[in-house]
């Protein structure tokens, strides 16, 4: 059984649905347009989105394509390189340091850890709050729906890890729908 699609309540709201749903994208969107086309709306509604909680546009492109990446590498076992479209490495280089993820071959613990680390979006934007609260709903419940325990012992408040959602067939993007009357909705 799938949870009811989420409604926004809020501009925070609505842009971090926005982000997340970048995560059912086909391929990368790598352009403002592309990520639109993707989440179903115009560009210029989705830029307005974007600067009602004070965020560049093309930051925030930047995080949704992050955020995507790493659920498909979670569910394809793939490398996040081979993921992401982008021309040259020293692109690919100032994406992932961006992100967070440095190294040769990053390989992020959750996406809740990407949120943690990113530098994309302000660490107390409201927007960027709303993100992680579905983020966290979205893997707990997933993990619930599963049937799964964490590895920290069964503490449900812990992030999954990207390596054990491969096990479960990845975070599947209706699982990152959450239901309206979900506790964190009422956190404000």
């Amino acid at each position: 059984m799938t949870n009811p699609v989420f409604t926004p309540r809020c501009a925070a709201e609505r842009w971090a649905q926005l982000v997340l749903n970048a995560c059912s994208a086909d391929s990368d969107p790598k352009t403002l347009e592309l990520w639109a086309r993707c989440v179903g709306v115009s560009r210029t509604s989705l830029c307005d989105s974007c600067r009602m909680v004070q965020v560049e546009p093309r930051e925030a492109r930047d995080l949704a394509r992050v955020l995507r990446a790493c659920q498909v590498a979670a569910k394809e076992c793939a490398h996040l390189e081979s993921i992401l479209d982008v021309r040259d490495s020293r692109t690919l280089v100032k994406l992932l340091s961006k992100a967070g993820l440095k190294g040769p071959t990053p390989t992020p613990s959750s996406l809740t850890f990407v949120l943690e680390h990113q530098q994309f979006v302000a660490a107390d934007n409201d927007g960027l709050r709303a993100l992680r609260r579905l983020v966290e709903c979205s893997e707990i419940e997933n993990r619930s729906a599963h049937g799964t325990s964490s590895s920290n012992g069964g503490h449900r408040d812990a992030a999954p890890s990207l390596e054990s959602s491969h096990r479960l067939g990845a975070l599947p993007v209706e699982a990152l729908r959450i239901d309206p009357t979900a506790k964190w909705l009422r956190k404000h």
